[in-house]
């Protein structure tokens, strides 16, 4: 049977791998037939022409039928500082991002109510999110900042078919360019607290042979605003292009980041902030006179894609893009048989010395497999949570010119997703050994293996999740000046499998489990004056559960009857575009149907801790948005935005219960979720930024952001009591301010710019996220409040 799963998977990567080498050579055929002479003249093509297909091929016009925000290189640059990457988003009406925990990377972003697992993120018009649940876990992504040329925000259904998660929106990001001259870039910059960074970049420009050549690289390192959480890591990006002739150039490109950084995973009591201050950390404390964190993030996920652009003729240009994605690294992790460690405090730190003292004076004995008692069990352990991953990606994109108001645009996108988890003993903490009970965390028992385990050794998991997906799609866009349409279709199929070699020791693959969606986009604008613009669009979304909903039980048992999610939205607005003002007010409504939901933490239920999995749940969303920006003057101008929004769970639903010792469903419980608000975003927020010249030279630009309606976000599986219809904690209001200064001054003959920045200027102590409690009040609310004030400056200095 076992050889027969082997057979049967190695005759799919087989035909997987034929089925992508045919796509390749019908690519290569179509790009010989097509091909231009020898002779044909390479400059007919320059490199700012290249630049604008590029940009095209991922991203939608402003003047779509769509709500969209641009953010340009300059505004990344200038105004990110020490913020995470999707925090230069944040002064868009219905977006909400923030630095989640406070620590280094760690980021989280919401759309119009919707966490991440529910937009996508795409690179040059590729799709990144975490394939498994969605994710995007921006802290494998440092090095972003510096490849990013051009943020676009699409919200709602967004312009790109292969977006098929995109409830909320898309996030577009165009990485920079090879420029037509050369130059660089050299940055350095410092914190308050002790963070330091310094950036190269350098580009060739255009060389006689064609080809073009940047490369950025960067390192961060010192201290984090949060206490322990300490920062070391690199970043780098080249990108590399060749205009072959007037009909193909090629552009190649490469980005990473190798990191650690210190976390702070813990979320925290009102007392404990008001005790400590908001860059207290309770993960940490002194081991063997050094700091020992709980939590740390170390990883190194380097992306790679080649793109064919091929202009077939006056009608047809073809794109083709391979990607390559391959992760490895993790976290520290810890493991108990009681108290767990964080339980250990002692001046609000862990007391280190208690948690081995605990180990060393353990007086339990643990029953071995032949009947004999061992003494010496460690009752807390450090380990190292690993994963990793490899993701290949094949694009085929073919736009058709069928007249001149209309064009075809359609293509084929496959991927292959393999990963990997384990977990590795790196600290007994004065114990013998740790006993891993197989008896009662596998299905397949002992099964002969050594259940004593020592440093180094591999406990608790070992699995992962081998995915094929493929998605087609095909859509009309028309243009006539005054009026613009869009309609489009995307198809798309998946074959999951889970492998688990913890809980099996033989038939170590599931089987597949296949599944099917697609979605239907349509948009339609009118232009009622040069500077006046309507516009509306729909959407239809099938999509199928992650990988994570079909093997629920994390085991390689595929769980019955999964169906697809579906998602209704409408959008409807209105665009002013004129020299002094740029004006957009649109209304949004979503209708959520279905959602699935796996608890992330074990929930205690008669004594025991059990998972579940919650499926059938709806979800209204509606909302109105305005975004404003008027230049007033030559030396001042100004933008703002507002939002309103109305998001609840719209019924009552059943979760299913899985014993996390066998993995298997024991029992269903009833959740009441109806009327209940959508948590952890702001349903009302405001802002404003001022950017003013003052004497000709400084710049000064001042950030105002107001946020309110901001409900506690709340696990569904806790809310068992039909009593109990209280909405989740409401946390109050906030206002917060930051003000940017650049200088710009010369160092010899070149241009240099001196800029400081102070986050927070008014030291506001907010929530930010967080965790609602059993009685729905500060009292029993767990989060993480925002970070106090702190200055970042630095000098750029260019060549």
């Amino acid at each position: 049977m076992k050889e027969h799963r082997k057979m049967k998977w190695k005759r799919r990567l087989r035909s997987g791998a034929r089925g992508a080498g045919v796509w390749c050579a019908w690519c290569a055929i179509i790009s010989v037939a097509w091909a231009q002479p020898a002779e044909a003249r390479r400059d007919s093509v320059p490199i700012a022409l290249l630049d604008e297909i590029i940009i095209t091929a991922s991203q939608v016009r402003d003047d779509a039928p769509l709500t969209l925000q641009t953010i340009g290189r300059k505004e990344i640059s200038q105004y990110l500082g020490t913020k995470t990457y999707p925090e230069i988003m944040r002064h868009t009406g219905g977006v909400y991002a923030t630095s989640e925990s406070g620590s280094y990377g760690d980021a989280k972003i919401n759309i119009r109510g919707f966490n991440q697992e529910n937009f996508t993120v795409m690179l040059n018009g590729v799709p990144l999110s975490g394939f498994r649940s969605g994710s995007m876990f921006w802290n494998n992504w440092l090095g972003l900042t510096d490849a990013t040329w051009r943020i676009q925000l699409q919200k709602g259904v967004g312009g790109s078919m292969l977006a098929a998660n995109s409830m909320g929106g898309t996030i577009n990001i165009v990485t920079q360019p090879a420029t037509q001259t050369g130059g660089g870039e050299w940055t350095t910059a410092m914190t308050g607290y002790g963070q330091y960074n310094v950036r190269l970049s350098l580009s060739t420009g255009e060389m006689k042979n064609g080809w073009a050549l940047r490369f950025t690289g960067s390192r961060t390192w010192g201290r984090g605003y949060v206490d322990a959480t300490d920062v070391d890591a690199w970043g780098y990006f080249i990108t590399l292009r060749k205009i072959v002739n007037a009909r193909h150039s090629l552009l190649f490109t490469l980005l990473g980041s190798p990191e650690r950084h210190g976390k702070r995973a813990s979320k925290l009591s009102d007392e404990e902030v008001r005790t400590y201050g908001p860059a207290y950390n309770k993960d940490w404390g002194a081991y063997n006179g050094k700091t020992n964190n709980l939590s740390e993030n170390f990883y190194h996920k380097p992306y790679f894609s080649a793109t064919h652009f091929f202009t077939i003729s006056d009608h047809l240009f073809l794109s083709n893009t391979l990607y390559v994605s391959v992760g490895d690294g993790g976290g520290k992790w810890s493991e108990s048989t009681g108290q767990r460690i964080v339980a250990y405090q002692r001046g609000g730190q862990i007391d280190w010395e208690s948690v081995v003292a605990d180990n060393v004076n353990n007086p339990d004995g643990v029953m071995l497999p032949d009947g004999n008692v061992q003494y010496g069990a460690a009752r807390n352990i450090q380990s190292d949570y690993l994963a990793g991953h490899t993701w290949v990606g094949l694009r085929s994109a073919l736009d058709v010119t069928l007249s001149p108001r209309l064009k075809l645009s359609s293509g084929l996108h496959y991927q292959y997703f393999y990963s990997w988890q384990n977990e590795r003993i790196t600290d007994l903490l004065g114990g013998a050994f740790w006993f891993e009970d197989y008896g009662s965390n596998s299905l397949a028992g002992v099964a002969g293996r050594n259940p004593l385990k020592s440093v180094g050794d591999y406990i608790r998991l070992h699995n992962g999740d081998r995915d094929n997906h493929l998605s087609a799609y095909a859509q009309l866009n028309y243009a006539d000046g005054r009026l613009q349409a869009f309609a489009g279709v995307m198809l798309m199929a998946s074959l999951y499998q889970h492998w688990d070699k913890y809980n099996y020791t033989e038939n170590y693959y599931s089987d597949v489990a296949p599944g099917t969606g697609g979605n239907l986009k349509a948009g339609i604008s009118i232009r009622i004056s040069p500077q006046q613009q309507l516009y509306l669009n729909s959407g239809y979304y099938s999509r199928m559960p992650y990988s994570n909903v079909y093997f629920a039980s994390n085991t390689n048992v595929v769980t019955d009857g999964v169906t697809n999610e579906r998602n209704y939205i409408a959008e409807a607005g209105y665009k002013y575009t004129g020299d002094v003002v740029q004006l957009t007010l649109n209304g949004y409504y979503n209708y959520w149907q279905n959602k699935a939901l796996m608890s992330d933490s074990y929930k205690p239920v008669d004594d025991h801790e059990v998972r579940y999995m919650i499926t059938g749940l709806d979800a209204r969303h509606v909302g109105l948005e305005l975004d404003v920006e008027r230049r007033l003057t030559d030396w001042l101008s100004l933008s703002a935005f507002a939002s309103i929004g109305d998001w609840q769970w719209k019924n009552d639903v059943v979760a299913t219960i899985y014993d996390p010792y066998t993995s298997l469903p024991v029992d269903t419980l009833q959740v009441f979720t109806d009327g209940l608000f959508v948590g952890d975003a702001p349903q009302t927020q405001a802002g404003v930024v001022a950017t003013v010249r003052l004497f000709g030279r400084f710049d000064l630009r001042a950030e105002g952001r107001y946020n309110d309606r901001l409900y506690a976000n709340f696990d569904p599986a806790r809310r068992t009591n039909p009593a109990d219809r209280s909405q989740s904690y409401r946390t109050p209001a906030s206002f917060v301010a930051d003000v940017h200064l650049r200088f710009p001054f010369k160092v010899s003959a070149l241009d240099a710019t001196l800029f400081i920045t102070c986050n927070n200027l008014f030291d506001a102590r907010y929530i930010e996220r967080g965790d609602d409690g059993a009685t729905h009040d500060l009292n029993s609310f767990r989060g993480f409040w925002n970070i106090g004030r702190n200055v970042q400056a630095g000098v750029r200095i260019g060549f």
